[in-house]
C-alpha cells in the first residue's frame, strides 16, 4: 500500500524553477527541475538558498521497534545439547493515537 501524502513543503526557489517547485502525483512528490544552480554551490549559496523540506503522510500500520534484546545460551557438555532463550521487549513506534 502506497503512503497517502497529507501535505508537503515547497521551498522558496522560484528563481531556479521554470514552473512549480514541487508537484504531487499519487504517492510521489517531484521537486524541480531546477535551472541556474552552479555546479559547485558555495557555502554562501547554501546559506542563502538551502531550506528544510517536510513531508507529512498517513501511515496506519504498526512499526515494530526492539527496545531490549537479551539472549541466554546454555551448553551441555555431557548431553551434547545447546539451549538458547531470547527475551525481547517490543514497542510500537508507529503512529500515536491522539484524541
Amino acid at each position: 500500500m502506497a503512503p497517502r501524502i497529507i501535505s508537503y513543503d515547497e521551498p522558496e526557489l522560484k528563481s531556479f524553477a521554470s514552473d512549480n517547485v514541487a508537484s504531487k502525483s499519487g504517492a510521489t512528490i517531484t521537486y524541480g527541475p531546477f535551472n541556474g544552480i552552479p555546479p559547485s554551490a558555495s557555502n554562501d549559496f547554501l546559506k542563502e538558498y538551502q531550506q528544510p523540506v517536510t513531508v507529512r503522510y498517513y501511515h496506519e500500520q504498526p512499526v515494530l521497534e526492539i527496545l531490549e534484546y537479551k539472549r541466554s545460551v546454555e551448553i551441555s557438555h555431557w548431553g551434547s545439547n545447546l539451549n538458547t532463550e531470547d527475551h525481547l521487549v517490543l514497542h510500537n513506534a508507529g503512529p500515536k493515537f491522539v484524541h
